[in-house]
Parts: structure tokens; sequence; C-alpha cells
């Protein structure tokens, strides 16, 4: 059970990760 939940901290984590890298982007490339 712990190892799930530790499965989708890292997973959720990652996902947001990427997300604000993408976004970070994006207004670098609108400015």
């Amino acid at each position: 059970m712990l190892a799930i939940l530790s499965y989708f901290g890292l997973l959720g984590f990652g996902i947001a990760f990427i997300l604000a890298f993408y976004f970070g982007l994006l207004k670098i490339k609108l400015i």
C-alpha cells in the first residue's frame, strides 16, 4: 500500500515538474 502511494506521489511530482517546465518554455517564447 505504501509503495503504491509513494509511486503515485513520484508520478504526480514528475507530471507537475514537466508541466512547470513546459509552461516556463511557453512564457519564454511569448516574451
